[in-house]
């Protein structure tokens, strides 16, 4: 009898031991290659948060003229980021095309209050954030569906609001911000 409880007990530990080892590695979260950000500033009364990812470059040219195999597989300004149809020595967003503007997720943000953007009202609220860029200038997209992969479900009849920026090259500034405005430049 003690043969059978000695073995009832070893059996009981290594059970217990096995679901111990699986429940502590399945706690292990392995970080993306592109790293999740965000930046939260209050301008006035008004919170501004945007959570991006940011997009590993590792040599490859962000933006350009799409491959002639890559401009023949969309119309309009529907996205080519799937990088597992992307030629190797292709642009990763295509001039013309809608970019997601970062990695992974479409970049969130979100306002508190209504806002201008470059003269326009945006409402308060949480919205995807998407840029088509061209050699000379992009356009901003603050598009109604927030919370999804990249633009691969972009919608622009959800567009909320869109802004035309002329494009220089630069470095990355923030202007000094006041009680109710603030101004960026965004280096890419």
């Amino acid at each position: 009898m003690s043969c059978l409880k000695r073995s009832s007990s070893f059996l009981f530990a290594s059970l217990l031991l096995i679901s111990f080892i699986a429940g502590v590695t399945a706690q292990v979260v392995v970080p993306r290659p592109s790293q999740k950000a965000s930046v939260m500033q209050t301008i006035g009364v008004t919170d501004v948060t945007i959570t991006y990812y940011r997009p590993g470059v590792k040599g490859r040219k962000i933006w350009g003229d799409p491959l002639p195999e890559q401009a023949a597989e969309v119309k309009g300004e529907a996205t080519l980021d799937d990088q597992n149809k992307r030629p190797k020595e292709a642009v990763i967003v295509p001039y013309g095309h809608v970019w997601r503007t970062g990695a992974n997720d479409a970049t969130m943000f979100v306002v508190s209050d209504d806002v201008l953007i470059n003269g326009q009202k945006l409402a308060a609220g949480t919205y995807s954030l998407h840029t088509i860029p061209t050699k000379d200038e992009w356009t901003i997209v603050f598009n109604g569906t927030a919370n999804q992969w990249g633009s691969f479900q972009y919608d622009p009849a959800k567009d909320t609001l869109r802004a035309s920026l002329t494009i220089q090259p630069g470095r990355f500034f923030a202007g000094r911000s006041c009680d109710c405005h603030s101004r960026f430049q965004l280096r890419m």
